[in-house]
């Protein structure tokens, strides 16, 4: 099997969901910090530089977990809390069309409709709030892209001149 080597350049904002996902920190900001990690005589990195990439990556992966259980434990919470109401709901419609007091029945089904319509509201703003959150995402993600591509072309364009300079000098000497 062939692993490819994944790099800031080789993926684009849909694989980059890091800061979505609940960590702190880009895929690009961990590339970067493992790339400017030291070598040492040509091949070896110190290990206190190696640990400190470690703990960080597993501080992003710690806070990646967090975030996920906590949406995916309030999400399962507002279904199981939306679907009682809606069985006590067709529970109660039952007996409101046996029962000959429609009143007392009317009013608890209204009760219980409200508060399925609020539990219902709480898990749309959830979705939301989280498809806000990723289109906000997205929106830095493409930014900080077109900033990249303007450095790299800056690069690119000093880099020129560089190689421009060096010819000079070596046509002068």
């Amino acid at each position: 099997m062939i692993v490819q080597p994944v790099t800031p350049h080789t993926i684009d904002e849909t694989q980059d969901q890091l800061l979505l996902a609940g960590s702190k920190l880009t895929f690009s900001d961990i590339y970067a910090k493992e790339m400017k990690l030291p070598i040492v005589k040509g091949r070896y990195y110190k290990a206190d530089d190696v640990d400190d990439t470690f703990i960080l990556l597993n501080g992003v992966l710690t806070d990646i977990g967090q975030q996920a259980f906590r949406k995916h434990k309030q999400t399962t919470l507002l279904q199981e809390e939306a679907n009682e109401l809606r069985g006590r709901v067709a529970d109660l419609e039952a007996q409101l069309a046996a029962a000959s007091d429609v009143t007392i029945y009317t009013d608890k089904i209204d009760e219980l409709q409200s508060a399925l319509d609020k539990r219902e509201d709480d898990l749309r703003t959830l979705a939301l709030a989280s498809k806000q959150k990723a289109d906000y995402q997205n929106h830095v993600i493409s930014q900080l892209q077109t900033e990249n591509a303007q450095l790299n072309a800056e690069n690119d364009e000093m880099g020129n001149l560089l190689e421009g300079l060096a010819d000079k000098i070596r046509t002068l000497e």
